[in-house]
């Protein structure tokens, strides 16, 4: 007579991340929203910095940045920022010869996802 041995394994799955649970109000961002105007160059990346000041008792760090359009690119301050510092989010646009109106939300996220804000960029393409 055989026998059948049957084996069970359970793995537990790691905790997901929390993403954009809060409004980080409590950030400044020197603005919300840049407007490159009228650009004649298109085939030349454009680029603009959003600075963030920390005016919380908590201590900060950019964990993500994410950006709807594979036609922007993004770098970040990778070190935390206590309060009263800054960090920074470079964005940097490459209209690839396309032509009129462009508008790109870009949503950076704090602490793991803890907080999240918004900017944005837009620009008219000659």
């Amino acid at each position: 007579m055989a026998s059948v041995i049957l084996i069970v394994v359970y793995t537990i799955a790691p905790k997901k991340k929390v993403f954009h649970q809060i409004y980080a109000s409590f950030v400044g961002v020197d603005s919300c929203h840049y407007d490159f105007g009228k650009i004649t160059k298109t085939g030349e990346t454009i680029e603009h910095q959003f600075v963030f000041t920390n005016n919380s008792k908590e201590i900060l760090f950019i964990s993500d940045v994410i950006a709807g359009c594979s036609c922007v690119t993004t770098d970040f301050t990778k070190n935390v920022f206590a309060q009263e510092q800054t960090a920074a989010v470079r964005v940097k646009y490459s209209p690839s010869n396309k032509k009129g109106t462009f508008r790109k939300s870009i949503l950076v996220l704090l602490n793991d996802g803890k907080y999240y804000l918004q900017v944005s960029i837009q620009g008219f393409i000659l």
